[in-house]
């Protein structure tokens, strides 16, 4: 069934659509008044919808929402090209939460405020239309660029979420093994290939704001494609049938 993204303070029983919804549904689906769908708001509710006339639906009884898997924060330094959008698709597609793209002091990829929230822009529309694509009806929080700083401030703000730090270098510890039983994770990516100086994350960071150093296991964990592996051993079991 087709799906269409609509945010939360645009819901009501008849749903009026702005110029790219209709645009979606009656130019790139082609449909017409009468055809069915499913509406989701990114914040876990979702609706069958029925196109009532040109640019209005009428929803349906809201759906149960999803059930909670782990609440996983991925920070992710920024990088050159469309990398980071396959990491926004991937990690939206495996059930992250939020996403944090990183500044980091010595990032090969600078942004000034206006191309900073430009590049926000577009990485937010990626994740809703990754969401739309795979069945979420969650989507996951998209920041504006923040520091390690930004990083330790969360983590201390909330001291029952996991912080945990991919690292190339980790040799002992599982990212399975550091992450089991925690309901609330905070996941930084260690990328070198983003940092150009001596310092990593974990080198950023003080004592008391450190991150727990894990390994994902085989593999280069700066490749943005690695977001799927590390991802699904973040991801809780399936219940047994």
């Amino acid at each position: 069934m087709h799906r269409l993204f609509v945010p939360p303070e645009q819901i009501s029983d008849l749903v009026r659509l702005d110029p790219a919804q209709s645009r979606h549904l009656e130019v790139v689906l082609r449909l017409g008044a009468g055809a069915e769908l499913e509406v989701f708001d990114g914040r876990g509710a979702r609706w069958p919808a029925r196109i009532e006339s040109p640019g209005v639906l009428r929803l349906g009884q809201r759906a149960d929402p999803e059930g909670g898997a782990a609440d996983v924060w991925l920070a992710q330094a920024l990088a050159k090209g469309e990398k980071l959008d396959l990491v926004v698709q991937k990690a939206t597609e495996l059930g992250a939460t939020r996403i944090l793209p990183l500044a980091a002091e010595r990032s090969v990829v600078r942004l000034d405020d206006q191309r900073a929230e430009r590049r926000t822009g577009r990485l937010r529309r990626i994740a809703q239309e990754a969401a739309r694509q795979c069945g979420r009806s969650h989507v996951p929080t998209v920041d504006v660029p923040c520091t390690v700083a930004d990083l330790a401030g969360l983590l201390r703000a909330e001291p029952e979420r996991r912080g945990l730090l991919l690292d190339p270098e980790e040799r002992s510890v599982r990212l399975s093994q550091a992450a089991r039983g925690a309901s609330r994770i905070l996941l930084a990516v260690e990328s070198y290939l983003a940092m150009a100086g001596e310092r990593s994350f974990g080198g950023l960071l003080s004592e008391q704001d450190s991150l727990d150093r894990v390994k994902l296991g085989a593999g280069r964990i700066y490749d943005p494609a690695v977001v799927a592996a590390l991802a699904a051993e973040v991801a809780p079991e399936a219940p047994a049938a």
